[in-house]
């Protein structure tokens, strides 16, 4: 998996924690008294749950932290970056073409296949007046062109 993508998911799991972790302190934050009202108690440590994500959201981000430093550094020139951008166009759009040229040749064979195997359901169909074979029949037949080939 390249850096750019690892970076991501990481972003993805930072966001997916401050989400989550929201709604926890949402749901289990004890009320807070105004005036003079007296508040139950909640059962559960509130700080040490909170300290539990915390430690869990600045693990996260030191790691995207250092995927990040690990991302290689531009040391060159804006031309000579666009002049790098040019030649990757270059290699990308070669590439297509060989992609497309790949993919014409596949579309014909696949004509191919289609007309033989058309051929063959015909005559099939022509020699068989009761209809196509079934497995049954293909299985008996294949068996006879064993026999036949062995003898």
């Amino acid at each position: 998996m390249d850096i750019v993508t690892q970076i991501q998911e990481e972003v993805n799991s930072l966001a997916s924690l401050f989400w989550n972790y929201t709604g926890i302190l949402q749901r289990d934050a004890p009320p807070i008294a105004v005036g003079d009202e007296e508040i139950p108690s909640k059962e559960g440590d509130m700080k040490e749950q909170a300290d539990q994500m915390a430690t869990a959201i600045v693990g996260t981000a030191k790691t995207v932290d250092k995927l990040i430093d690990g991302l290689p550094h531009i040391n060159a020139s804006a031309d000579q970056q666009i002049s790098t951008l040019a030649r990757l166009q270059e290699e990308n759009d070669a590439l297509g073409r060989e992609l497309a040229a790949e993919m014409q040749k596949t579309d014909e064979e696949l004509r191919r296949v289609r007309a033989i195997y058309r051929v063959v359901t015909d005559e099939l169909l022509m020699n068989n007046p009761e209809g196509l074979p079934t497995g049954t029949d293909i299985a008996d037949q294949n068996a006879c062109a064993e026999k036949d080939v062995k003898n």
